[in-house]
């Protein structure tokens, strides 16, 4: 699905697709908090309602729900979305952290892979 295609997606529209995602993409992984934002603030990045939001976290892999409790939004995976940048987005999903189709998006967000990496080991 294209970014330009689904941007109106609902939870209620979402939830039938699911099945249809694997949960092996790489979202905020390795976890760093500097990483995240919440879904309020990832709407009003978008211009977007709440909702929106998290119906794309689940259908584009744009954030989770860190140990079952409130959405994690990637700013980096927001960005990507955003920007329209499929290919960066895949990459990033695929785990990718260190090419520089993905370390553009890092650096774009004020983080650095290499400071992630570090807190999480």
């Amino acid at each position: 699905m294209a970014p330009e295609t689904d941007r109106n997606l609902t939870i209620a529209s979402v939830t039938p697709l699911r099945a249809a995602f694997a949960d092996d993409r790489k979202i905020l992984s390795p976890f760093d908090k500097r990483e995240c934002i919440s879904l309020k603030t990832a709407a009003t990045i978008a211009g977007k309602s709440e909702t929106t939001l998290r119906a794309w976290c689940e259908v584009h892999g744009l954030g989770r729900r860190v140990g079952g409790g409130t959405w994690s939004v990637s700013k980096v995976a927001l960005a990507m979305f955003l920007d329209g940048d499929t290919k960066a987005l895949r990459a990033y999903h695929a785990g990718d952290r260190e090419s520089e189709l993905v370390t553009l998006y890092f650096r774009r967000a004020a983080l650095g892979f290499a400071a992630i990496t570090k807190s999480a080991g």
